[in-house]
């Protein structure tokens, strides 16, 4: 069976300064202030917490403050309304700023994770999944266009079923009441991000069915993005920014083992 904690693969856009170069950036400078607005807390975005409780964002010069948005709308309502520095979102907030009438855009400077998280439940537990047996079946999603919405089309596309005519995508539950509709006994299939897919599933109140991300492959599923004004006044900051979460991720990586001659 798929091992579902090794699908999602985290990768970084841009690479960390050397050592030397990253104190020579903060020796002498008072810390800066980032407010940062992660879409939703999942631990796939642990290179981020890592960066934060081990302190290597105080080491690149940074003062972060988290908070969590619950959805990527309320991530780029945050950078627009400047009430937030830095936010973690899926791409596509950038695009549909991009496309917008808003004279302010929101440029991505780097990426974190490099395929979709989310698992796809069941409340009956198969031997066998087949994608065929989602064909006129209700599924809850998450908000439309939103990068979960926008891969589990795409997973079902891949997989011979038409997302808008095959099945019913429900995209109107809030991400912090999807897990209390679910448990009301509220449709039949949903999509999780973990610990909530693999905490169901011990609970014995959902069956892990399929990894959307490992149906669609890797491409990049969230990104670090800023208001252009920001990414141009603030470089220091951005590139302290990424050295952080590039410290948080190696760190988090095993030690090669020392093959026996």
């Amino acid at each position: 069976m798929l091992n579902r904690r090794q699908v999602v693969q985290s990768g970084l856009a841009l690479g960390a300064m050397p050592i030397a170069a990253r104190m020579a950036l903060t020796q002498g400078k008072p810390p800066i202030r980032i407010r940062y607005s992660e879409v939703v807390r999942a631990i796939y975005y642990a290179p981020t917490y890592v960066a934060m409780t081990k302190g290597f964002f105080r080491d690149a010069g940074l003062d972060v403050a988290l908070m969590t948005a619950q959805g990527g709308d309320k991530s780029v309502a945050a950078l627009l309304s400047s009430s937030a520095d830095i936010a973690l979102a899926g791409p596509e907030s950038a695009i549909y700023v991009q496309n917008s009438d808003s004279p302010a855009k929101i440029p991505i400077f780097g990426v974190l994770t490099q395929a979709d998280g989310t698992m796809l439940v069941g409340r009956e537990k198969v031997d066998r999944f087949d994608w065929q047996q989602l064909k006129g079946r209700e599924i809850r999603s998450i908000r439309p266009g939103s990068t979960p919405d926008l891969f589990l089309e795409a997973a079902l596309r891949k997989n011979g079923i038409d997302p808008t005519t095959e099945v019913k995508l429900v995209t109107n539950i809030a991400i912090p009441a999807q897990m209390g509709s679910w448990l009301a006994g509220q449709y039949q299939y949903a999509i999780f991000q973990e610990p909530d897919a693999s905490q169901l599933e011990l609970d014995g109140k959902a069956h892990f069915l399929a990894s959307v991300g490992e149906a669609v492959g890797y491409m990049d599923c969230t990104s670090f993005m800023a208001t252009d004004k920001y990414i141009r006044d603030n470089p220091e900051a951005i590139q302290a920014w990424i050295n952080a979460i590039s410290t948080g991720r190696s760190s988090g990586r095993r030690p090669a083992r020392r093959r026996r001659s």
